[in-house]
């Protein structure tokens, strides 16, 4: 199946991912093969949930077996969150494409993610 025309869409259901981030590059959120839908990335927000410790992470976009990296190694004060993209600055998650995250210790890191999900 392939991804809707945006012009026409059928539906656009609101949408919002949880990630504990781990050592490992890994999809935080990803477009399935053969979904029939785009996924609309409005925002992503990476949390140091660390008690005691600053955090190091990256966000990559990956598409047809490469890494595009969003952020690499930024660091993630004790209590804070940053915002890495928002509104104004969107990505389309076509079929087989995903958001990865990589963090310097497992469970140091969550991303919230939030996404249309178009089809």
């Amino acid at each position: 199946m392939t991804a809707p025309n945006l012009k026409t869409p059928t539906s656009i259901l609101g949408r919002t991912a949880a990630y504990s981030v781990t050592d490992t590059l890994a999809a935080a959120l990803a477009n399935s093969s053969g979904s029939g839908k785009v996924l609309k990335v409005d925002i992503i927000r990476a949390a140091n949930v660390h008690a005691t410790d600053d955090a190091v992470a990256s966000v990559t976009f990956y598409r047809s077996s490469a890494d595009t990296y969003l952020a690499r190694d930024f660091a993630i004060p004790v209590n804070t969150t940053l915002v890495l993209s928002d509104k104004n600055e969107f990505i389309y998650l076509e079929e087989g494409d995903s958001i990865r995250a990589v963090a310097d210790a497992a469970s140091k890191v969550a991303l919230t993610i939030s996404y249309e999900e178009i089809s």
